[in-house]
């Protein structure tokens, strides 16, 4: 049984579920380990997260952050070597370079930033109903909280109050969010999810090996928090269930076909298809790659082989190239934040393999752009049933596009992108 202890959030169930954040497309980082409990990399941090009935936990068991904000330390390539996840100060793991989010914040903060647990409605509330400046629920009081906008969405569609609660908006590495939503294209959760893992195997920096029998005989043993009395060992072998297959897009090309048990989620260094013996080997955890360490090391071909991606392949590539035209991959990502909504999504459509709905994937997730709606398969079926004369039959060119991302823009005024993962989760969770 490991020492790292749990350490709570304060967050209520409205505020945060990671049930129903974690697994609905959003992120890719993470792996389930129980019916309430993922383990998953952030940086050049492994955070374990719990969920109990009104509350959330977290522990960073493994910290690879030395604080050095320097660009060039970013492009560092660190060589692989095995080490204590739970004690890694003691094997110097502080000389491993950062990553975004890493620098500068204790596991705690970087932990809050990540679940967007700190957001400021006031301040984020251009391009939405306001009053005096302010968003509101339609009456006298303040948005203030995610509880408060589910009430505020539901006044335009009383479905959404039925919804997952605890739905957040998600802080992503931009620069994640840009490759991850190249491979999202014509794409479902669990093949992307395999993808993405093959792309941190192969071309990330190595953190550690970390058993699964040292997570999990933890996970319900922390005398300061109530345990699960259904769990054995802290997992319900009966709760594990496979990733979902829902489709971001509409379906899978022929380039594209991937046989995912070539590579589980996270590598697993002595794979054995029995899922609950799988569940108990130990697993290698690696940093998503900077932009460099994909241009430096990666081909078309070896992408497709080994990682799966198809035909996303040249445009991972070309999108690496891209990125090396700045100085840095920050200075990429404040030139991205310069621009308006409109001007960011017009932006990263000349990018090669970035449309439409994958810049508005990239601005929401990775930059916080609450305009962007990006209209999926689902959210696609949303409008059709709800805007008169919208044939979801027809394709979804251009000019279709802007008017659905308009006319859900419209019916949901106030961080229209925030309630089209809400509607989005609501059609993905099983």
């Amino acid at each position: 049984m490991i020492d790292v202890k749990y350490e709570s959030l304060n967050v209520p169930r409205d505020e945060l579920r990671i049930t129903n954040c974690l697994p609905a497309g959003q992120s890719f980082s993470w792996r389930k380990v129980s019916k309430d409990s993922f383990v998953g990399v952030l940086g050049h941090r492994v955070f374990q997260v719990k969920e109990l009935e009104n509350d959330t936990l977290y522990r960073c068991i493994y910290d690879g952050c030395g604080g050095n904000n320097v660009d060039s330390d970013l492009e560092k390539i660190a060589k692989k070597k095995k080490i204590d996840p739970f004690h890694p100060k003691e094997n110097g793991s502080n000389s491993v370079p950062c990553a975004f989010h890493c620098c500068n914040l204790t596991p705690y903060e970087h932990i809050r930033h990540y679940f967007n647990l700190d957001y400021s409605w006031e301040n984020n509330s251009q391009g939405n109903e306001q009053n005096n400046g302010e968003p509101t629920d339609g009456g006298t009081n303040r948005i203030s909280s995610l509880s408060q906008a589910y009430s505020f969405w539901g006044k335009s569609d009383p479905t959404i109050t039925s919804s997952p609660k605890g739905i957040r908006l998600l802080n992503i590495d931009p620069i994640e969010a840009l490759f991850v939503g190249v491979i999202t294209a014509n794409n479902n959760i669990q093949r992307i999810s395999t993808i993405v893992q093959n792309i941190r195997k192969h071309f990330g920096t190595y953190l550690c090996d970390i058993k699964d029998k040292d997570i999990i005989s933890s996970t319900c043993h922390n005398d300061n928090f109530e345990s699960d009395k259904n769990e054995k060992n802290g997992i319900n072998w009966g709760d594990i269930s496979d990733d979902s297959n829902e489709e971001f897009d509409g379906g899978c090309g022929e380039n594209d076909l991937y046989n995912i048990e070539n590579d589980s989620l996270f590598q697993n260094v002595d794979y054995q298809k029995d899922r609950k013996t799988k569940f108990l080997k130990e697993f290698q955890y690696y940093t998503f790659p900077t932009s460099l360490q994909i241009l430096s090391n990666a081909s078309e071909e070896f992408l497709k082989e080994k990682c799966g991606v198809g035909y996303r392949a040249k445009s991972i590539i070309l999108l690496a190239k891209k990125l090396s035209n700045f100085s840095s991959e920050r200075k990429f990502i404040e030139h991205i934040n310069s621009l308006s909504y409109l001007e960011a999504s017009l932006y990263l459509q000349k990018f090669h393999g970035i449309g439409r709905k994958v810049a508005d994937f990239v601005l929401l997730s990775g930059f916080g752009f609450t305009e962007a709606v990006p209209i999926d398969t689902h959210i696609l079926k949303y409008v059709c049933k709800h805007l008169k004369n919208f044939d979801e039959k027809t394709s979804l060119n251009k000019t279709r596009y802007v008017q659905a991302g308009n006319f859900f823009r419209g019916k949901f005024t106030l961080f229209p992108g925030w309630a089209q993962l809400v509607l989005f989760s609501s059609s993905v969770i099983k």
